[in-house]
């Protein structure tokens, strides 16, 4: 049906138009500002995206730490704060005792978790719940995993069987069983759990 059509192409019209767009692109390539073309690699430094993440640390193939995530960002650059590890999206932290038994949890809005200083910190909502039932409720947090340490310098709520606590600044073992408020605003006693 078509067989009187024909296409006549010259390799040379072909190789001319290429030339001519290429060039094009260069021209308009080589117009950004030295600022820009580094404000947008300063953009694209994330180079690993993960959904319903995962993070397990072992010691002698015992778990140690375990955290979930709905979504995990991770950073690499040079400054002195990268590379690092964001959870945008809310995470939760399981910490386990030396038999690999649950010990205590965390929940939070948001984390990061900074590989040169071995930090994590958490912000929004914060929640830990121990073995004993103890919860603590703060803004902010930070541990330490090479201290083993946990640390709020905001304010603060514990929840024992018997008392409300209410404070600024915290200090505890990453189990959260052993604890200090630094400075105490108030205690309400409560009745067999009751708040």
């Amino acid at each position: 049906m078509f067989d009187h059509i024909t296409h006549n192409y010259s390799p040379f019209s072909i190789t001319w138009k290429r030339i001519v767009i290429f060039s094009l692109v260069l021209l308009t390539a080589c117009s950004n500002d030295i600022e820009e073309v580094k404000k947008i690699s300063e953009e694209f430094v994330s180079i690993e995206q993960g959904k319903e993440v995962e993070i397990l640390f072992t010691e002698d193939a015992i778990p140690t730490i375990k955290i979930v995530a709905p979504t995990a960002v991770r950073y690499n650059a040079d400054p002195p704060d990268l590379p690092y590890t964001s959870f945008p999206d809310g995470m939760k932290l399981y910490v386990y005792n030396e038999e690999g038994v649950l010990d205590s949890e965390l929940s939070a809005n948001e984390g990061k978790m900074t590989d040169n200083s071995d930090d994590l910190e958490v912000n929004g909502d914060v929640v830990i719940l121990n073995i004993k039932g103890e919860q603590l409720n703060t803004e902010n947090l930070t541990w330490n995993k090479i201290d083993k340490k946990i640390r709020s310098e905001g304010f603060v709520k514990i929840l024992t069987d018997d008392e409300i606590i209410y404070g600024t600044g915290f200090e505890a073992d990453e189990n959260f069983t052993n604890y200090v408020i630094y400075n105490i605003s108030g205690t309400v006693k409560v009745k067999n759990g009751e708040i």
